[in-house]
């Protein structure tokens, strides 16, 4: 089978050169590999070495998320990178270029991408809802999290493209919570129960779950950002939540939630 032994770096520079290397079986020496670049782009690649080694060296000029495909008759293997015109070095990244698409966060991940995660994904990992919805304060729980700057919660809330986004993003895990909202720029804001509420509500209405938490910073994001209407609408769905499972929810909780949108 065909296989990598040297992978490419999860994020590259644009116009810096890097390379895959692998090996593919005796029988295929002297077989060119095929290379395909997003599903659009095919290229015949470099032989198979009298070895049973390959290496395929490239550079991209422009920077994005490209999915690269390298195959050899029956055998194929699919890889990613994230390609950036200048690297971020800065453990906060840059919430601006990823908000806008332009940047990945400091695990390689474009926002489209996380927006498009199942929910066991959704629930399973963790260092994720700090990008989605950035704090002033340092998290405790992901230190690379980019932290609000007062240019960026500027930029926020004069640009309605960003907010949109934003808003998107909160859509995102309002679904994952079994919660729905009106329609952006709808001229009366609810945030309600949907048909998987029912189902939803048993993987996160549990005593101490850690999405209580994550909750807290939704709402607390969305008030900075300028969606607070969102977080009120947010909260006051909660508050009914709540008022049907306090004892899971505990009043704890619920007065974090509270002192979040006040």
């Amino acid at each position: 089978m065909l296989k990598i032994t040297q992978p490419p770096p999860d994020v590259v520079q644009v116009e810096k050169s890097f390379f895959v290397s692998g090996i593919a079986p005796s029988e295929d020496v002297g077989k060119n590999l095929i290379l395909t670049i997003d599903n659009q782009l095919t290229i015949t690649g470099p032989t198979v070495t009298s070895s049973g080694t390959w290496r395929i060296d490239l550079a991209f000029k422009q920077p994005g998320y490209h999915r690269l495909s390298i195959a050899l008759e029956h055998y194929q293997i699919g890889l990613t990178v994230t390609f950036l015109n200048e690297l971020i070095n800065q453990p906060s990244g840059d919430i601006l270029a990823f908000y806008l698409g332009q940047q990945p966060d400091s695990r390689g991940r474009m926002i489209e991408e996380i927006w498009l995660w199942d929910y066991g994904k959704l629930e399973s990992t963790h260092d994720y809802i700090q990008w989605l919805f950035p704090l002033t304060e340092r998290s405790n729980f992901n230190r690379n999290a980019p932290v609000l700057t007062e240019e960026v919660i500027a930029a926020f809330n004069n640009d309605k493209g960003l907010r949109l986004r934003l808003f998107k993003s909160f859509s995102v895990m309002l679904k994952f919570y079994g919660l729905q909202c009106s329609k952006w720029d709808s001229p009366s804001i609810e945030v309600s129960k949907s048909e998987e509420y029912d189902q939803r509500k048993e993987k996160w209405i549990n005593p101490r779950n850690h999405n209580y938490l994550r909750i807290t910073r939704i709402l607390t994001s969305l008030r900075i950002l300028g969606l607070s209407n969102y977080a009120i609408a947010f909260f006051n769905c909660l508050s009914q939540i709540y008022a049907q499972s306090s004892p899971k929810i505990g009043t704890e909780t619920y007065n974090y939630w509270q002192n979040a949108v006040d």
